[in-house]
Formats: C-alpha cells, sequence, structure tokens
C-alpha cells in the first residue's frame, strides 16, 4: 500500500488507490483485503478528538471519502462516492453508505449468514489470493508501471529540449528565441500522440469488469489512471480548446464548444460530451466503480448545453438529457438519467426543489 507509514497496521492483500491522504498513520490501521479507491483522505486527529481509523476486513471505501478521527467501518462494508465518516462514526458490518444516506443497514445475524453462504457477501478469506499470485501479479505490475512512469516523465521533458536545442544551435539564440512558442506547441503535439499511443497499446478499450490482483486488466487500468497524475492531467489547458483535442486523442467523443474545466479518469473512450456541454471546475466524469475487489467500467453521455456544477461528480452508465443540470456538490448515481431538461441536486442526486421568490 503505498503511501502508508511505517506505524500503520495493514493487512493481507490490501489495495489502495492514487492520491491517498493521511494526517495520522500510526491511527490508521486497515484490515485484510480491504480496498480503498481514489482521492480518499483520512484524519486521525482532530482539534476535539485523536483516535484509530479502523476498516474492517473485506471493506470498500470508494471515490473522494473523508474519515475522521475515531471512524470505523465495519467488515464487508461499503462507503459511497462522497461519504463523509463524522468523528466517531461506526459503519456497521455489511452495510451500504452513500453520503449522509444508508442505503442498506448490516441486518440480523441470520441474515449476514445467508449472505456468506450463497456468495452475496464476502469476507477475507474468500478474497485472499495465494501468496505466490499476488507476489507474481504485483512484481509485474510494478516493473510495467514504473516502465511506463519513467518514459512518460522523459517524453514530457525530451522532445521540447531537443527542438529548442535545434532552434538555438541553428539560428542562434535570439532567432532562435523567436521559435520558442513552437517548441512549445511541437513538443505538446508529441507528448500528445505519445499518448494517444500509449492508451491504445495498453488498454486501448477499458470496459467490462477487471478483478483486482487476478487479472491484468485492473493492473493496466491502474497504470493509467496512475499515469495522468504525472502531467496533471494538463490541468493548465483546461477550460480550452487544447485541452478538448486532447480529449478527443485520448478517445473520448467531445462536441463543438465544450467548456470542460473538470477531469475525466483513465477511461476516455467511455465518455461522450455534446455540443455546448459545460464541465466546471472540479467536477469529474467517473466511468468506474470499485466494487468487491473488482473495478467495473461503463460509459457516461453528457448531453447538448448541459451543465455538470463545480464539485459534482456522474457515474457509470449514467446519462445527462439535453438541457439538463447537475447542481454542484452532487451526484448522479450509477445507471441513472437525469431528464431533458432538468435540474438535479444533491447525494444521490434528486430534482431539485424551484427556488423560492420573496417579496415586500
Amino acid at each position: 500500500m503505498p503511501g502508508c507509514g511505517p506505524w500503520s497496521k495493514v493487512g493481507r492483500q490490501c489495495w489502495l488507490s492514487e492520491m491517498f491522504k493521511c494526517s495520522e498513520f500510526e491511527l490508521y490501521e486497515v484490515e485484510d483485503t480491504a480496498s480503498v479507491c481514489s482521492m480518499v483522505t483520512v484524519y486521525g486527529a482532530t482539534s476535539g478528538l485523536t483516535a484509530r481509523v479502523k476498516l474492517g476486513e473485506a471493506c470498500d471505501v470508494t471515490n473522494d471519502c473523508t474519515l475522521m478521527a475515531g471512524t470505523t467501518v465495519g467488515k464487508n462494508a461499503c462507503l459511497g462516492v462522497f461519504t463523509y465518516g463524522a468523528p466517531g462514526q461506526n459503519f456497521e458490518d455489511y452495510s451500504i453508505t452513500l453520503g449522509g444516506f444508508k442505503l442498506r443497514s448490516g441486518g440480523s445475524a441470520a441474515d449476514i449468514e445467508a449472505g456468506l453462504t450463497s456468495g452475496k457477501f464476502e469476507n477475507a478469506a474468500s478474497r485472499l489470493l495465494p501468496p505466490w499470485q499476488c507476489a507474481i501479479y504485483n512484481v509485474l505490475y510494478i516493473i510495467g508501471a514504473n516502465c511506463i512512469f519513467t518514459l512518460t516523465s522523459v517524453m514530457m521533458i525530451v522532445p521540447g529540449a531537443v527542438l529548442g536545442f535545434y532552434a538555438y544551435f541553428h539560428y542562434g539564440y535570439f532567432l532562435g528565441a523567436a521559435f520558442s512558442p513552437a517548441v512549445v506547441v511541437g513538443s505538446w503535439v508529441i507528448f500528445v500522440a505519445y499518448l494517444a499511443l500509449l492508451k491504445k497499446l495498453v488498454m486501448a478499450d477499458s470496459g467490462g469488469q477487471h478483478a483486482i490482483f487476478k487479472s491484468f486488466g485492473a493492473g493496466r487500468w491502474q497504470t493509467l489512471c496512475i499515469n495522468a497524475h504525472i502531467y496533471a492531467d494538463f490541468n493548465g489547458f483546461k477550460g480550452s480548446l487544447l485541452y478538448n483535442w486532447y480529449l478527443r486523442a485520448m478517445g473520448a467523443k467531445v462536441g463543438k464548444d465544450v467548456f470542460c474545466l473538470g477531469g475525466v479518469v483513465a477511461e476516455y473512450e467511455q465518455v461522450s460530451i455534446d455540443d455546448g456541454a459545460i464541465i466546471a471546475d472540479g467536477a469529474f466524469l467517473l466511468t468506474h466503480t470499485v466494487e468487491a475487489r473488482h473495478v467495473k467500467i461503463r460509459p457516461i453521455r453528457i448531453g447538448k448545453q448541459c451543465t455538470v456544477g463545480a464539485l459534482s461528480a456522474v457515474l457509470p452508465d449514467a446519462c445527462m438529457e439535453d438541457g439538463s443540470t447537475l447542481q454542484e456538490m452532487s451526484l448522479v448515481m450509477k445507471g441513472e438519467t437525469v431528464p431533458r431538461g432538468a435540474s438535479w441536486a444533491g447525494v444521490p442526486a434528486s430534482p431539485a426543489l424551484p427556488g423560492i421568490k420573496y417579496s415586500l
């Protein structure tokens, strides 16, 4: 588990995705086969409480969750996107929570036993792989991923350096400086072409289901996710035509006059953004979920003249029909459709109440 300090208690075959943040590693405890997705933040100490944060065996903590001091996530529990664990909060074994809503309670002992017997629920024993299989997977992943990360880092620098040296060497210092804009544009085009080729070679079509630690599909997907963080997914170009061109080169379907300040994860070919749509700052189109140790990837469609508000998210298999709006800090669930011209808000998102007008 990258990023965990030497005093963290981490069980066997846990899976931790990128951009994990933890302020007090010695107060972080994870049991066997727990899964933690991207951009999860853990605080073991607050102004009023210092306590251990515990993740139970076979639990799933999904994207953008925040766990405060004393939070306990039970066995096989699942925390959905944007879930907040308040100080001292306990999420029951086998429960499902999304935002501030409990979608499934833990259930009785008989229900849990029946779920384990039928395979509906998992435990650590059913998730654990033979040590040799897990070791081979991780060795191959580390070698392959680091080769790609190194190559990406080189491609960020070398084309510009070569073009710049060529301009200065052949045209002199002052005339060569005049070619600087062409050098910048040329190196950017070469780098985007490299990224597009890498995407096609590593994972041209990421759709479907990929088992973590069992399939190379999951390893290739994870590599592309982390690789995008090396060049910060071109954050400096977001909101410009250059970013739209980049998305198209990576396989996304992007229409005319699209204004995209938000993020698209590694599964670009699963994203369709129609003409005139707006993806606001901090919003993201999440075409994957991690459930029961499987990465599940499905497409997302954003219709014409749609607006995805700041810090909002759209989950896999969701669709926003033409002219619809997702308000700020909201979440469209898997498989849902925001109707044409509608405005939705909340976590999970639902039709927004009309504004109240006051008059004197």
